[in-house]
């Protein structure tokens, strides 16, 4: 997979809701109305060449208008179907979707 061709597939997604992005030390970090509500890495991942992106479950839910146990249910859907659970690794434990081809990726929006 192109890390830096997923990364602006997903960089398009995100600001075209009106998220702000802000580059981090191994990725890039989304928030919503002053709260992250997705991540997306390239380095330090599980396994070299993928991305992983992590979900801050309350925000999703507000942004969706749905349950914290929805968006949970929808992340474990992304895990088992198009992508792979990958393992939170920083303070917030956020859940994390590994996605690790082109196919994936065309999948997972």
């Amino acid at each position: 997979m192109n890390l830096r061709a997923a990364i602006e597939q997903l960089d398009k997604f995100c600001q075209e809701r009106g998220w702000n992005g802000r580059e981090l030390k191994t990725g890039i970090n989304y928030r919503v109305g002053g709260k992250t509500a997705v991540s997306i890495y390239s380095s330090g991942t599980d396994k070299p060449g993928t991305i992983e992106v992590a979900f801050e479950v309350d925000t999703i839910s507000k942004i969706a208008n749905v349950s914290t146990s929805t968006v949970n249910a929808w992340i474990r859907q992304l895990q088992e179907n198009i992508g792979s659970y990958a393992r939170p690794k920083t303070q917030y434990q956020y859940p994390r979707v590994a996605l690790a081809s082109n196919q994936q990726l065309q999948e997972f929006w």
